[in-house]
């Protein structure tokens, strides 16, 4: 049996007539439906579930707070120790500040201190050195005066005592005449009036040398007063007024011996003071900024021969250790980005996702907030939000921080518009996720908003 040609053809046909119906305007439409149905769908499960679908942010940069070093004197500019992408460390020296105007009044008012404490010393060291010479001369006249008193009071003495040697004597010889006497008369040799005579005799010897030994203790009494310097008879007038005169002078020397010794401890403070005082001027007319911490050296705002201001910020600086990422999210997963949260941070030139821990959330940044950071935020909707966060480890850490021009991010550019700067990697764009598996988001979803379904998921 011979197959026809139109019964060969005909499967071909129908083939072709199935292809037409299937690219038909209908078959299009239907799969438009579905597209449709699935982009809603979509949008009402991004609207009830958003933490199941919105978990990171392609609006994130790197950046880090600035450091600014700044001048506490105004001046003139002398010398940048560092440039633009030279690296430092605390204590190091950066800008030389000179100030021709430095307020002098106190080294002034304590210079002329100095010469009135000086003028004062001197008038008391004249008065104290002619003091001390008539304290000599009174010294010397008293030795004298003193050296032939107690030669007299001595000579007095040793005549009183030859006195009451002979009265001793006498006594003793009417003694042994009233001895006899008494034995005369008792034998009836003599009359007894001649042995009271005798007795009468003895004791007028007797009354004579108790008058010569009142007469000896009181010479002894002037010879050891006058040793010890104590005048007190009036034939003493000229010695005492000396002495007196003698001790008015001690008294004056060792009060200006004590003015002069607290003048010089006046001056020896009023000289440290100056000291000081000399140093803090030359300081501040020729004022060395030093570092107070590590960093880089991105901005020179005020070159050599720059008139400052106190306060002025001489160089923008930024520390790679401190570098964060500055990440716009919804403002709904604010429950999912608190403090401690884990992010996972893809940049590139890393080969591998970098950890960093959200430290905050902030629901807009001012122009002041933005103004601590060496980039500009992100632009930021009103639904949305700032989360910051610090990284595990710093970017790159192996390599050498670069300059960056400030302004190399502004609002909402693009990934790599702005400049990298070494370890830092600041200004790049970054894409930051939360570091949490979507099962646990579905159930603390659903732990959340819905707990009568929250148990029974988990015991399914």
């Amino acid at each position: 049996m011979q197959t026809s040609a139109s019964d060969l053809g005909a499967p071909r046909g129908s083939t072709s007539s199935g292809l037409s119906r299937w690219f038909s305007g209908q078959s299009i439409a239907r799969l438009a439906g579905f597209g449709v149905v699935i982009f809603i769908a979509w949008t009402l499960l991004s609207m009830v579930m958003p933490p199941m679908f919105f978990r990171s942010s392609q609006r994130a940069v790197v950046d880090v707070p600035t450091t600014l070093v700044t001048t506490p004197i105004e001046g003139t500019v002398a010398s940048q120790r560092l440039h633009i992408g030279d690296r430092f460390h605390a204590g190091d020296a950066l800008v030389d500040i000179q100030n021709q105007n430095v307020d002098r009044s106190t080294l002034v008012e304590l210079t002329s201190k100095r010469m009135e404490l000086a003028q004062q010393y001197d008038a008391v060291s004249t008065q104290l050195g002619a003091s001390r010479i008539r304290l000599a001369t009174a010294d010397q006249q008293m030795t004298k005066y003193q050296a032939a008193t107690q030669k007299m009071n001595d000579a007095n003495l040793s005549g009183i005592r030859s006195k009451l040697a002979i009265a001793n004597t006498q006594i003793d010889a009417q003694q042994d005449i009233v001895n006899r006497d008494s034995t005369l008369a008792a034998a009836g040799a003599i009359s007894g009036s001649v042995s009271d005579t005798s007795k009468y005799q003895l004791s007028e010897l007797q009354n004579a040398k108790a008058a010569i030994q009142a007469e000896l203790q009181a010479a002894e009494t002037d010879s050891q007063a006058s040793k010890n310097k104590v005048f007190f008879d009036d034939k003493d007038n000229g010695v005492s007024t000396l002495a007196h005169e003698r001790e008015d002078l001690h008294n004056t020397v060792d009060q200006l011996t004590a003015q002069a010794s607290a003048l010089q401890q006046s001056q020896s403070t009023i000289d440290q003071l100056i000291a000081k005082e000399r140093d803090r001027v030359d300081r501040m007319s020729n004022f060395e900024i030093k570092a107070y911490g590590d960093g880089v050296v991105k901005d020179v705002l005020a070159p050599p021969g720059t008139q400052v201001s106190a306060g002025a910020t001489l160089i923008r600086a930024v520390d790679c250790s401190r570098a964060q990422v500055v990440a716009v999210f919804p403002r709904s997963l604010s429950d999912s980005l608190l403090p401690g949260t884990r992010l996972k941070v893809r940049v590139d030139g890393v080969d591998h996702p970098v950890g960093a821990s959200v430290t905050g959330l902030l629901p807009r940044a001012s122009d002041g907030d933005q103004a601590r950071y060496f980039v500009p935020f992100p632009s930021i909707e009103s639904n949305e939000i700032y989360a910051l966060a610090t990284f595990d480890k710093p970017l790159d850490a192996n390599a050498q921080g670069d300059a960056v021009q400030s302004g190399s991010v502004q609002g909402n550019n693009a990934p790599g518009d702005g400049t990298q700067s070494g370890s830092c990697k600041l200004g790049q764009w970054v894409h930051v996720s939360i570091d949490r598996p979507w099962t646990n988001r579905l159930q603390a979803f659903l732990g959340g908003h819905m707990p009568g379904l929250s148990s029974g998921g988990s015991q399914s």
